[in-house]
């Protein structure tokens, strides 16, 4: 996994391939500024952003750098029956850089279209965009929200939905709601690049 900060925030991310390509939230890289991607090793990249979407909450980031360990990412991995299992949710809860926490699958849920791993796993502002993996070291889902205040309701996009999506929109530009300039006058939106296009993407909040 890696620590992402843009726009003053601290997010996590994590390898999916041995080419430098990361995986994250897209509301971890939400606000206008360079990407900075930090390794466990003490290396710091700027990340350039492939492709990204707010619904699902998804982004796809690239750095200058080959030969990198990653996580497999696989489809058809979760279903009714890991329902109970371990998993673990690697993160930067709270900036406290490259922390773990165990917990267990609560649910496979459907919301708003897209699939999500219910985990009773401590997850804190910093988890967003870090991986939800099992005991064998295998990509489950992507840590995306809680329920705020509520105990042990946390969510991540299922590793269905992370394939699916990687597929389909690291090679394609995908299409994205415009956001009302008037809706949050504050804060400027990043334009991501994606393909040959230039889209203007609304502000999601960092953890819902």
């Amino acid at each position: 996994m890696v620590v992402i900060r843009c726009g003053g925030g601290e997010g996590a991310g994590f390898f999916v391939s041995s080419r430098g390509h990361i995986l994250t939230n897209f509301h971890v890289i939400r606000l206008n500024g360079p990407v900075r991607v930090f390794l466990s090793s003490g290396k710091e990249y700027t990340a350039g952003v492939i492709s990204s979407t707010e619904q699902p909450d998804i982004a796809l980031l690239k750095i200058s750098e080959t030969e990198l360990p990653y996580l497999a990412l696989e489809k058809s991995l979760i279903s009714e029956e890991a329902v109970g299992k371990d998993v673990f949710a690697l993160g930067n809860p709270l900036g406290l850089e490259f922390s773990i926490a165990r917990g267990i699958i609560s649910q496979i849920r459907n919301i708003d279209n897209v699939s999500y791993v219910q985990t009773d796993t401590k997850i804190n502002p910093g988890n967003s965009g870090g991986p939800l993996i099992d005991i064998q070291g295998n990509v489950v889902g992507m840590n995306t929200f809680k329920i705020r205040g509520a105990s042990g309701l946390n969510f991540a996009i299922s590793s269905d939905r992370l394939f699916t999506w990687l597929a389909k929109y690291s090679e394609n530009p995908s299409t994205v709601r415009r956001s009302d300039p008037g809706q949050i006058p504050t804060e400027r939106r990043r334009t991501s690049t994606e393909g040959r296009r230039v889209i203007i993407v609304p502000v999601p909040v960092p953890m819902r």
